[in-house]
């Protein structure tokens, strides 16, 4: 919590749309005169009527601006510790977080045990989420300004447009992992022991974002929510099967929104879900002889609908069938070699065993770490020439998605050239729920890397000696690839021909097959370390 009390949270069942806040609406007076006034019809002649007449400057200065003194600033908003405790929300009260664990020995010799564990356990999130909230009204007003100019705003004189909020979501909930894991561990010959586990986790009431306040998903398309403004004078706006509306000429967001006079009210709630199962394999060989061996291979699977604490909800309750995939951090498989072994040396080998061979032979030790995994996954972005969110979902809050058709591995490559199918996508079409591909469904490069290191130590007495190391990171400067450009460029042409036909104006290659975009769609983008050199000289007492 903030203890100077400058945070503030937004309640919708105290938000009062009669005391809702005016805003300018754009429209033309009987003359063709663009104004704006504060109510949607624009008979400037209605009773009560405000109009950007009554004031100096062009109409564009007032227009999607709050009409001064038209309604409540703080309407739905309640301060810290006035009508709510200082930490914005129910206080969630004790919480249990239990432990099990149980381990059976199952050959009576102690070379075959079956384990098992499970527990609760808590986070405690970021300070950001309360941190965001002290940008609210009252402590902060932070407008956002549309059909405006940067050069005409004046502080001494400025209107307010629209404040984005953010709450906090009063359910007061604490995030939470269930980890339970079980399995079998045996001692096999040659000082090596193995073992098998399922371990799996469920994160319960986790972060996520919800914008409540975002225009609905079509509003651009509706009759009903056209700017005639950008119509012409004397033309009616109709969006019908025969005139369809395309976005382009609709009111900004902030005309259609549920909770008028406010921006984006995003909601940080406690709700998300994710799930984590795994089978963990590992064969270790206990230090004798000079050699520690440990093997470990981990085959897993992570599934969220909210990856990180911004992680956004939809407004219309399809959340889980859009957004649950793979998690933004999931490796499926991971295979990892870490070893040390001190090399033999001369110590009783007749000849060979003098002070000077000692001192150069003796006393050698190498380790390392090899590391094979798969990539992370992610989700291929897009652009269409001329379209933006108004003109595709008709919403300016939530995005569409590049449709997939296709394989998008289909006819990919190890060239750092060709690693995405171009044909596999297509434009989003209109009007788009955003849910024309899932989440997450094509990986980065996966990584092959070893990691060394070669020791000497030169003793100095019984308790202390010189040790000279080198440490070589990606020891064979194997170039590994870490990402792919991965946003596809299309060209529809005239916004009005509903993308049928388009282009694909970022491809690597030229029809002729000649490389003439390095950084085009399905290109690398980026590189591991290649290999790291250090060297260490200590003193050790």
């Amino acid at each position: 919590f903030d203890q100077m009390l400058q945070t503030s949270t937004f309640f919708p069942n105290r938000y009062d749309p009669t005391q809702a806040t005016q805003l300018f609406w754009p429209c033309f007076d009987s003359s063709g005169t663009k104004i704006g006034v504060n109510r949607q019809d624009c008979n400037v002649n209605a009773p009560g009527a405000i109009t950007t007449a009554q004031y100096p400057g062009p109409a564009s200065l007032y227009i999607g601006k709050i009409v001064p003194n038209s309604g409540d600033l703080t309407n739905g908003i309640l301060p810290a510790g006035v009508g709510i405790n200082k930490y914005l929300m129910r206080s969630p009260g004790i919480l249990w977080a239990p432990r099990f664990g149980i381990a059976i020995g199952l050959t009576g010799n102690g070379n075959m045990v079956f384990h098992a564990g499970a527990g609760a356990f808590y986070d405690r999130y970021q300070g950001n989420e309360i941190f965001n909230t002290i940008t609210n009204p009252p402590s902060i007003y932070t407008p956002t300004v549309y059909n405006g100019f940067a050069q005409d705003l004046n502080p001494s004189n400025a209107l307010l447009g629209t404040s984005n909020l953010t709450a906090m979501s009063y359910a007061g909930k604490v995030p939470a992992t269930y980890n339970f894991s079980a399995g079998i561990q045996a001692k096999l010959p040659y000082q090596m022991v193995l073992d098998g586990s399922y371990v799996g986790a469920l994160g319960r009431k986790l972060l996520y974002n919800l914008n409540i306040n975002g225009a609905p998903y079509g509003a651009a398309f509706l009759t009903q929510n056209q700017d005639p403004t950008k119509w012409g004078f004397g033309n009616t706006p109709i969006c019908d099967a025969a005139n369809p509306c395309d976005g382009t000429k609709s009111y900004s967001s902030d005309y259609v929104r549920p909770y008028f006079g406010y921006g984006n009210i995003t909601i940080q709630g406690f709700g998300a879900t994710s799930n984590y199962n795994s089978l963990q394999v590992s064969l270790s060989r206990r230090y004798a002889k000079g050699l520690f061996l440990g093997v470990a291979y981990t085959w897993s699977k992570c599934m969220t609908w909210a990856d990180n604490d911004g992680a956004g909800a939809r407004i219309d309750n399809l959340t889980v069938l859009a957004n649950y995939g793979p998690c933004g951090y999931d490796i499926r498989q991971n295979l990892t070699f870490n070893y040390v072994y001190n090399i033999p040396g001369v110590t009783g080998h007749g000849s060979l065993d003098n002070p000077i061979t000692r001192g150069i032979l003796n006393d050698w030790q190498v380790s390392g770490i090899t590391t094979y995994r798969t990539g992370t996954p992610f989700s291929p972005g897009f652009s269409v020439s001329g379209y933006d969110n108004f003109s595709l979902t008709g919403t300016g809050a939530f995005g569409a998605r590049v449709k997939l058709v296709g394989v998008p591995t289909s006819g990919a490559s190890g060239s750092p050239y060709n690693r995405l199918n171009a044909a596999a996508f297509a434009p989003p079409s209109r009007p788009s729920l955003g849910l024309e591909a899932p989440v997450n469904y094509v990986n980065n490069p996966g990584q092959s890397n070893w990691d060394m290191s070669l020791q000497k130590n030169i003793p100095v007495k019984e308790s202390a000696h010189f040790e000279l190391r080198v440490d070589a990171f990606n020891v064979f400067n194997h170039t590994q690839f870490s990402g792919i450009n991965s946003t596809i460029n299309f060209n529809c042409g005239s916004v009005s021909n509903n993308c049928a036909t388009w282009t694909v104006t970022n491809l690597p290659y030229n029809s002729n097959g000649q490389l003439v975009n390095k950084t085009g769609f399905g290109t690398v983008n980026g590189v591991y370390s290649p290999r790291v050199l250090q060297t260490v000289i200590r003193f050790v007492f």
